[in-house]
């Protein structure tokens, strides 16, 4: 078997299969004999650790730590070892566009996650992903608050509007009206260079599996990138091996290939 290896996995369209919540056994297999194997695995995602917990996305799968919220919030086994805040001079622009275009917004905090407001925009994009519409919240003191990451729903004229306000942001979209907004320092490979250097390793011991825009800069950045067979064309284009969808055993079939598993 080959050396010990870091696997770095995106969630949604990766261990889930598109518009599903939770993972196929097929793929929790796969996971729990890369880690037999003795590689460490991580999750590599956009989403909150919240979402994965209580939505029991991932049943029957601990892993050795995660790059949540597209690289804003790193840990290794439970420790924060990065975190990238959006700046508040930017936060005050955002509350400043969401009050003048009254948009709604989802706020993500290490610890909790909430809206300003409600609107069809948010409930027809968050049913696309399966995932409830959070709690709302007044959002007067936002500038105050540390927020890793922000789900503003807006069209591309708005999102591009939003971020001359923020200089220091930028956007991964996911909808045709939502964007991922984060620091400029955030994104999925910077998670994995923390992590790679938290631990003692360089990037050529990764692996990394994605399907989407937000995945792009981690397959290029790992040792080797892996695109999910429901990919985007640019995905695969980027990427050093496409497998199969997760509903057919593509992650356990990629692993196998690489001689991770058996």
């Amino acid at each position: 078997m080959a050396e010990q290896k870091l696997i770095f996995l995106d969630i949604d369209g990766t261990l889930l299969p598109p518009g599903e919540m939770v993972a196929p056994d097929s793929a929790i297999a796969a996971v729990r004999r890369a880690q037999a194997a003795g590689h460490k695995v991580f999750l590599c995602t956009g989403r909150h650790a919240l979402e994965i917990e209580e939505e029991n996305m991932l049943p029957g799968i601990t892993v050795d730590g995660a790059v949540y919220m597209n690289g804003q919030l790193c840990e290794l086994q439970g420790q924060i070892v990065r975190e990238t805040p959006i700046p508040a001079e930017d936060l005050s622009a955002l509350k400043q566009f969401l009050q003048k275009k009254n948009r709604s917004c989802i706020f993500l905090e290490k610890d909790r996650m909430y809206a300003n407001c409600v609107d069809s925009r948010m409930e027809v994009e968050q049913a696309k992903i399966g995932t409830a519409v959070p709690a709302v919240r007044d959002i007067s003191d936002l500038e105050n608050r540390r927020i890793y990451q922000v789900i503003p729903f807006v069209n591309e004229e708005e999102e591009k509007e939003l971020l001359r306000q923020m200089p220091h942001c930028r956007t991964k979209r996911w909808g045709d009206a939502v964007v991922d907004l984060m620091s400029r320092s955030g994104g999925k490979e910077n998670g994995i260079r923390a992590l790679c250097a938290a631990i003692g390793i360089t990037a050529e011991e990764t692996i990394a599996f994605g399907d989407a825009d937000n995945d792009l800069e981690m397959l290029q950045l790992a040792g080797i990138g892996v695109a999910m067979g429901n990919a985007l064309p640019q995905v695969r284009a980027c990427a050093d091996m496409v497998t199969d969808t997760v509903e057919n055993e593509g992650i356990a079939h990629a692993l196998q290939k690489l001689k991770l598993i058996e």
